[in-house]
Formats: structure tokens, sequence, C-alpha cells
């Protein structure tokens, strides 16, 4: 017995470029047809705010933490923040644990479809990318590059430094 599903060619597109249009439209379509977007309009409202308060704060922490790391003497503000990342780092794979979906339980309305499996894992790895947590360490990354790794070392050596701090938050701590 053979489940026929009408639209299951669209799920077909010729390359794969174009399946994976598909899956992000799938996924602005289930983000927008949700029960719960405009059940609670005035939490939503307030969880606005307080992201815009958080981003503040990190943002306004990227910038002065030059001049609270040069209150201890004789030190390199540079080498003090490095050493700091690797507990940054932990505390940020702490709340990245408790925080972010897993997408276990996304993939099961794609797994009746003809698309290979190992498409829909690797998609559903990919969009843990494009989730905003990932890029709010930037915040705090990039005045400080601007501020003290650019004035100590050189602009180029800032810039390998967020290159690198990029990769370590994208792909090893996510």
């Amino acid at each position: 017995m053979k489940i026929r599903c009408a639209n299951w060619r669209r799920f077909l597109p010729y390359n794969l470029s174009q399946m994976l249009i598909e899956f992000i439209k799938l996924r602005i379509r289930e983000s927008t047809r949700s029960a719960d977007r405009d059940k609670n309009l005035a939490a939503n409202i307030i969880l606005a705010l307080l992201v815009l308060y958080m981003v503040a704060v990190f943002l306004m922490f990227g910038l002065f933490i030059d001049k609270i790391i040069k209150s201890s003497p004789d030190r390199n503000i540079v080498e003090i923040f490095n050493r700091a990342l690797l507990y940054y780092f932990g505390f940020e794979l702490l709340v990245r644990f408790f925080m972010q979906q897993t997408p276990a339980m996304s993939i099961a309305p794609f797994l009746h479809l003809p698309v290979k499996r190992s498409f829909i894992l690797r998609f559903l790895l990919a969009r843990s990318v494009i989730n905003p947590v990932n890029y709010i360490s930037f915040l705090i990354f990039v005045p400080f590059a601007v501020k003290a790794v650019a004035i100590t070392y050189s602009g180029t050596a800032a810039c390998w430094w967020l290159l690198a701090l990029l990769l370590i938050t994208l792909f090893v701590i996510s």
C-alpha cells in the first residue's frame, strides 16, 4: 500500500540549491504558522525588549572590557582577555546546551519525503549555524578587537584573531 502525496514532486528539485530553498521556505512557514505566534503578543514584546537590553549590555561590555582589564598593572590586555576566553567558551557551551533547540524533533516531518536523510540532517545541523545566539559573542569580540588587539598588535592580527574566534564559536561550540 503506497501513500501518495499530491505535492511530492516539489521536494525533488533539479538541483541542491532549489532543495535548500524549499527547506528554508518550509522553515519560514513553520515559524509564521505556529499556534503560539500570536497567542502571547505581550510576552513576545517583552522578550524583544529584553533581547535589545542584552544586546546593549554585551556591546557595552565589549566596548569597556579593555578599561576593566587595564586595572591590573603591568599586563598585556590582550593576553589577559585570551586567558579568560577558555572560561567564556565553557560558559557559552553550557548556555547553548540548555537554551538551544536540538534538531532531533524537527526531523520527523521530513522523514516520509523522498529526500536523502543525510541531506535533511545536514540542513538541520546547518540551520543551527544561522541561530542569532551564535553571533552574540561578536558584540564583545569586535569592539575589543578594534580597541585593543588592533592597537596592541596590528589590524591584520585583529582580523585573524576575529576569524579564529568566529570559527571556534560557529564550528566547535555549536
